[in-house]
């Protein structure tokens, strides 16, 4: 949470989730966050395509843009053998969408819309590669929030803007626990898979990795009326509590919150 206390920004579960998650990945050699970004997709389903950088010149936390205010992380990419760089916005949310939509008064209030066009004009000299990814909470892609914000900045701007799940990377630290032998590595991502359990977004690997809380819940009474009586009744009570697949968080659903 160190990023996110340097930042001021202990107040809000979503900064939190980003610096602890982000900011553990940034503790590892570059190739690991380069790997998790390029599992972004746009609405297409392409994958962005990082595969000639191999540096992070710098990673910044809640960066000022000029007139537009703060995304949560911007990420610049360098290949150490062209000197190219690319540009990444990464907007992340927890159980929200965008803070802005649409356009309105003759300003755009679509929030990943102003990201890129800012970005645009803070880093057009330094790249002309510059995407904006979306990180976020759901299972599946929030469609109609990407292609407002494409529709708002136009042209060909559908590779311009990906999508990527706090899913997966639960799914990628499970990934990468299969294939370190570096007990430092494996031990952060012991700690990402922890960590984002907790928040709710285990994804299914197998019986043998499934958490005890995430179980389905069974609940069995059996109750008596008037047993002393000729009319002698029996009631049974089965409660099931099943888990369903929706862009909430499982830990949400248990606590009562969307039932």
């Amino acid at each position: 949470m160190i990023f996110a206390d340097i930042k001021g920004k202990t107040y809000t579960a979503e900064d939190i989730l980003t610096s602890n998650c982000i900011g553990l990945l940034s503790l590892l050699p570059p190739n690991h966050l380069i790997s998790f970004l390029s599992r972004a997709v746009n609405l297409e389903g392409k994958k962005l395509d990082l595969s000639s950088f191999n540096e992070i010149e710098k990673l910044d936390f809640w960066p000022y843009l000029s007139n537009v205010g703060e995304p949560d992380v911007l990420c610049i990419l360098k290949s150490c053998f062209t000197n190219q760089r690319c540009i990444l916005i990464i907007e992340c949310k927890h159980g929200a969408g965008k803070s802005g939509y649409g356009v309105g008064e003759n300003k755009i209030n679509d929030q990943l819309s102003k990201y890129y066009i800012a970005a645009t004009k803070n880093f057009s000299h330094e790249s002309k590669k510059i995407f904006v990814i979306y990180l976020t909470h759901h299972r599946c892609m929030p469609k109609d929030e990407i292609m407002e914000s494409i529709s708002i900045v136009g042209g060909k701007s559908s590779n311009l803007f990906y999508w990527l799940s706090w899913f997966h990377l639960y799914e990628y630290s499970m990934e990468q626990l299969t294939k370190t032998e570096c007990s430092i590595t494996a031990n952060i991502y012991k700690m990402l898979k922890k960590y984002l359990e907790h928040k709710g977004y285990q994804t299914w690997q197998s019986w043998y990795y499934i958490h005890p809380y995430l179980l389905r819940k069974y609940v069995y009474k059996r109750c008596y009326y008037n047993a002393l009586s000729s009319r002698t009744s029996r009631f049974y009570l089965h409660k099931y509590i099943f888990d369903y697949l929706s862009h909430v968080p499982i830990m949400e659903v248990y606590n009562g919150k969307h039932n």
